[in-house]
């Protein structure tokens, strides 16, 4: 199958998610989950600074999803495309204007190499590490250049490379944040997670909901 054929495959599944309400039982126990480890931390070890977060598995028409709670947004549904033909794995996940975002294994493999350095990380573990760090409140810092089609997204770890197509992005790799290796899309990017940092709360909330109305 290919990439554009996957999109909107999965596009269709997330629309029946939705609308039979799938997922409805399994993020109320996340939430409880989450909502009890919030509590634990509050009453025990507050120089624990891990994010919290819940995650279960689901299979959908034969599609692994990984379901996962984060601090910062409701929810992350991460679709795990890996074809079942090729020695390979490669994650989904869909945003706010239903466009499918792919993450290479190349990808997964750089961030654990440069970022995590974890000798036993499984790609799942990778996946949610990268899911939590990359959406969890980091989404509006995206520098693109429209001639190369280029896209680079500055999260907390780093910066992620990747390519917008017509109907879906791919990113394929991640760097350490080095400001001075800067070229100008990359400190675009920098500059705009940095002016992001400085909003407040309420700032972030309406910048959301502007974006997204």
């Amino acid at each position: 199958m290919n990439r554009i054929d996957c999109c909107n495959l999965m596009l269709k599944i997330k629309d029946e998610i939705f609308e039979k309400n799938i997922l409805n039982k399994l993020v109320k126990e996340l939430t409880k989950r989450f909502n009890e480890k919030k509590k634990s931390r509050l009453l025990g070890n507050k120089k624990n600074k891990d994010k919290i977060y819940t995650v279960a598995d689901k299979s959908y028409k034969g599609i692994s999803l990984y379901i996962l709670k984060p601090e910062k947004i409701g929810f992350i549904i991460i679709y795990n495309i890996s074809p079942i033909d090729a020695p390979y794995v490669q994650y989904m996940w869909i945003d706010l204007d239903n466009r499918p975002i792919i993450i290479t294994q190349h990808l997964l493999d750089r961030y654990n190499e440069r970022i995590l350095k974890s000798a036993n990380a499984s790609y799942k573990e990778l996946i949610i590490r990268f899911s939590l760090n990359s959406i969890d409140g980091s989404g509006n810092h995206v520098a693109f250049d429209s001639e190369s089609k280029k896209i680079i997204q500055r999260i907390d770890d780093g910066f992620i490379f990747g390519v917008e197509h017509d109907d879906y992005t791919v990113y394929n790799t991640i760097y350490e944040s080095t400001e001075g290796k800067d070229s100008d899309l990359k400190s675009l990017a920098r500059n705009l997670k940095v002016n992001w940092d400085e909003f407040s709360s309420s700032q972030k909330a309406d910048y959301t909901r502007l974006l997204n109305s």
